[in-house]
């Protein structure tokens, strides 16, 4: 995560704007009196996301964005391609071009949403364990509570610590880049080369011409 400037004037950007939880931000983001933009684009494209950030230059990038699913996130299960497009290599393209630039990058999300009903009223009694079993997805995992997830540290940190075994595993499977399905051999060409030439200059490339073929 990049370290916020202080230095500059803020300017927000908003990607995820249509969503529910878009909505809310849009909501705060205007109350509190903040300098902000909605970005149009699609995280799956990292081009169009690029030419925003260079565009409108924010200092944080709030990304709200996701596919949530029809009629609910069961669908997410049974469309595993999509979900993977949106809420894993969308995410990614997003992270890593702010990092890019040095720009505060925050990404919500959760998996489940309860609601308040008359057995358990705002200020009330909360959700417990069971309650989570009940509402969590069929074979899926339950959401680790928000403040559970949040790093001391920056990630840089946090791999060059006792993870350090995970930055070998990546650099291992550089090469190995047919983990999941067949990819064909001009793609697969392709991508060698740019895993083994510079792997993070070119690892946009290298996202996209995996996503097309997931």
């Amino acid at each position: 995560m990049a370290a916020i400037d202080t230095a500059t004037p803020e300017k927000w950007m908003l990607i995820g704007k249509n969503g529910w939880l878009g909505g809310m931000l849009i909501e705060l983001l205007t109350k509190g009196g903040k300098d902000f933009v909605l970005a149009n684009s699609r995280t799956q494209n990292r081009e169009s996301i690029a030419a925003e950030l260079d565009e409108h230059k924010p200092t944080h990038v709030l990304n709200a964005s996701g596919q949530t699913g029809r009629p609910n996130v069961d669908w997410c299960e049974t469309h595993q391609a999509e979900a993977l497009r949106s809420n894993v290599l969308g995410s990614m393209n997003v992270a890593d071009l702010c990092e890019e630039r040095g720009i505060h990058h925050t990404l919500y999300a959760t998996g489940c949403i309860f609601e308040y009903d008359a057995a358990h009223p705002i200020g009330g009694a909360g959700f417990t364990e069971e309650d989570k079993a009940k509402n969590g997805l069929t074979g899926g995992k339950i959401s680790t509570p928000g403040d559970q997830l949040k790093l001391s540290r920056s990630f840089s940190d946090w791999m060059a610590g006792e993870h350090t075994n995970l930055r070998n595993i990546v650099d291992e499977g550089k090469g190995k880049l047919q983990w999941e399905r067949d990819i064909p051999a001009s793609a697969l060409s392709n991508l060698e080369s740019l895993a083994s030439s510079d792997f993070k200059a070119n690892l946009g490339k290298i996202i996209q011409i995996g996503r097309a073929h997931v």
